[in-house]
């Protein structure tokens, strides 16, 4: 079954193209293009409904240390009303989904798991509950929608309308009141650019959505597609799950090390220990291209005749007018300024290994 945002009938008024997302229907393009939606985040502001993204809920006494005890992150050690970066791992060390968690108290938070891993984080959260934790674990995907607005101009947009968010910091989120309409707000993103997103009740997800357009008229505002957020994320070096993270990878070669408490036990522990006393065999690097060929998913990567890494994110980069891409090459091929070849269809593209964000390469 394919589940429809609350905004839908907005894209369809907008003109948007609507493609699954991980079992959604949402927009992938409006009329304007992907590149003109990118350089608004870039140099404006643009505004995203990523309702796909899953919600799940976990209360009660127990919530916080269940979530501790089986995620590699922080969660104990975070403040209320922040939310923080985690991974889900299987006990081989491989990523099950790259989730957010925020955490309104100990005994409160919502999770933001990947669309097309919603159902199997509840699955590895319902697991791991044991019959003495006193902790309810709901899905809560029908219960908001999600709106992100993103650019330099993002403040500008919102603190008229929105005064109260001005004291919030990077991580920090709140329910306040939009136009009348309560909602929660966070200081997170996925671009790379100030970003507020907002966790509306599903049914007023459209009264949200028309007041932050209207309100960002005079700033250029535009309604943006998935298709600009994934550009604007590979330029910020960001993972994509089923991309730079999946269960055959772990998140040391995927450079994601600096998310793993290792002052505590968690699902997938020593595995990664071992991963991480023998090193990786491979990681995860930037590539950017010297000539106008764009490298794609599955590409190969050579230094001379021998295969060294593939492909795993790869886009035209409109900041910088270039091919850029997200690989896993052997480590020994992996240092910084190393020049590689690209196969694009028996072709060799000219690339350096880079360290993104790529917008400021």
């Amino acid at each position: 079954m394919t589940r429809e945002s609350p905004l839908k009938a907005e894209h369809i008024a907008a003109g948007a193209k609507l493609v699954d997302f991980g079992g959604w229907n949402m927009p992938l393009v409006y009329p304007s293009g992907t590149v003109a939606e990118h350089k608004v985040v870039r140099e404006s502001v643009g505004l995203f409904d990523v309702t796909h993204l899953g919600k799940v809920t976990v209360d009660g006494p127990d919530a916080e240390a269940v979530l501790d005890r089986l995620l590699p992150g922080k969660v104990a050690r975070m403040k209320p009303n922040k939310a923080g970066y985690n991974l889900v791992l299987t006990p081989d060390g491989g990523v099950v989904d790259d989730i957010f968690i925020y955490k309104k108290d100990p005994s409160s938070f919502i999770v933001v798991p990947n669309a097309a891993n919603t159902d199997a984080f509840l699955e590895f959260l319902n697991a791991g509950v044991g019959p003495e934790d006193d902790v309810v674990v709901a899905d809560a995907r029908g219960r908001w929608g999600i709106i992100a607005l993103t650019g330099p101009k993002a403040r500008e947009v919102l603190f008229p309308i929105m005064p109260e968010a001005e004291g919030l910091k990077m991580h920090d989120f709140a329910t306040m009141s939009l136009g009348g309409t309560e909602v929660i707000v966070a200081r997170t993103g996925y671009t790379g650019e100030v970003t507020f997103e907002f966790l509306p009740a599903w049914d007023d997800s459209p009264a949200v959505w028309n007041l932050l357009l209207e309100a960002g008229a005079s700033s250029g505002i535009k309604p943006c597609g998935l298709g600009a957020r994934d550009t604007l994320r590979l330029e910020m070096g960001y993972p994509l799950h089923g991309h730079e993270l999946s269960v055959d990878i772990n998140p040391i070669e995927a450079g994601c090390n600096w998310v793993i408490d290792w002052e505590k036990d968690f699902v997938g522990r020593p595995a990664l220990e071992a991963i991480k006393a023998a090193g990786a065999t491979r990681k995860l690097v930037g590539l950017l291209a010297d000539g106008g060929r764009i490298p794609r998913l599955g590409h190969q990567v050579f230094l001379g005749d021998a295969l060294v890494g593939e492909v795993t994110s790869g886009n035209f980069s409109p900041t910088l007018g270039a091919g850029i891409a997200l690989a896993f090459v052997s480590a020994e091929h992996s240092e910084l300024g190393t020049r590689l070849e690209i196969d694009i269809r028996g072709k060799r593209l000219p690339v350096q290994v880079v360290k993104p964000p790529f917008k400021t390469a």
